[in-house]
């Protein structure tokens, strides 16, 4: 099963030339402009097929962080594999 709405979507993912990332640590899909300065605009609808897509996940990633004890400023090696992608929020049912 894919976490993509549609097939135009999943491509873009998968590809290097297209500039469309998908962050399952956070449930998050992000444009990035290739432009030297690291610009992103977080997508909130497919830009291929128009569904709305799931709310970002980042505040309650920082929560259940916070939670475990660890603090804003931890480091990903310090971190659980599973607070590094999805298992994170799908063990809690989000």
């Amino acid at each position: 099963m894919s976490d993509q709405c549609c097939d135009m979507m999943r491509n873009a993912i998968e590809v290097d030339d297209i500039p469309v990332f998908y962050r399952p640590r956070f449930r998050t899909w992000v444009l990035e402009q290739q432009d030297g300065l690291n610009t992103r605009w977080r997508l909130e609808y497919c830009p291929w097929c128009g569904v709305k897509l799931p709310s970002s996940l980042s505040e309650e990633w920082m929560t259940e962080m916070n939670r475990r004890g660890f603090g804003p400023r931890a480091q990903d090696d310090d971190l659980p594999a599973d607070l590094l992608d999805d298992r994170w929020w799908k063990a809690l049912g989000l």
